[in-house]
């Protein structure tokens, strides 16, 4: 019977050692959890103050540009690039990928004279 107990003493010394162990990891794990919390809401205040000093800015530039835009101005069509722009991304097309069709709409347009 002595021997019984004994064990089960045993036992129950082992598992409660084990319990500690899995306490201590636990604590650590939650003071962990605790900080990045905290850093990730720091992170989060500083994102947001960010935020609101861009909002704040981008309502002062509405509220300018509103006085010197006219309406539906940026409704209005670009001009067409120009026949210089036009040969500068040929020719940088070229190094990528050759497009006689292309090369030939170009040297085309060289012979034409530029809406500018």
């Amino acid at each position: 019977m002595n021997e019984q107990h004994a064990k089960v003493y045993e036992q129950l010394d082992v598992t409660a050692r084990e319990l500690e162990e899995t306490n201590q990891k636990l604590v650590a794990d939650s003071k962990a959890s605790q900080q990045k919390i905290l850093s990730l809401t720091e992170t989060i205040e500083c994102l947001q103050t960010n935020i609101d000093h861009l909002q704040s800015q981008v309502e002062e530039l509405k509220s300018s540009g509103q006085g010197r835009r006219s309406p539906g101005k940026c409704d209005q069509e670009k001009p067409a690039p120009s026949f210089a722009c036009l040969k500068e991304l040929y020719d940088l097309r070229q190094h990528f990928v050759y497009d006689h069709v292309f090369a030939e709409k170009i040297t085309s347009l060289q012979g034409q004279p530029s809406p500018d």
